[in-house]
């Protein structure tokens, strides 16, 4: 398995952006975001195929017709 190999001259301490903290922070509340998101959708789709299934009297989805 081959490792990703970077030059050394790739990075160095004078090259650093200066605006990295900002850029990281942004990152990290872009994927939290999107975290409670897809837990959102979980649940909605959850709720939804729930609703939807047969409730043993043949009506199937009824408060969503209603």
């Amino acid at each position: 398995m081959r490792s990703l190999y970077l030059p050394s001259s790739a990075f160095t301490t004078n090259e650093v952006h200066p605006n990295l903290d900002c850029y990281q922070a942004k990152l990290q509340i872009y994927l939290l975001v999107r975290a409670v998101l897809k837990i959102q959708l979980c649940i909605a789709l959850r709720r939804f195929c729930t609703e939807m299934q047969d409730d043993g009297r043949g009506n199937r989805g009824d408060r969503l017709l209603n």
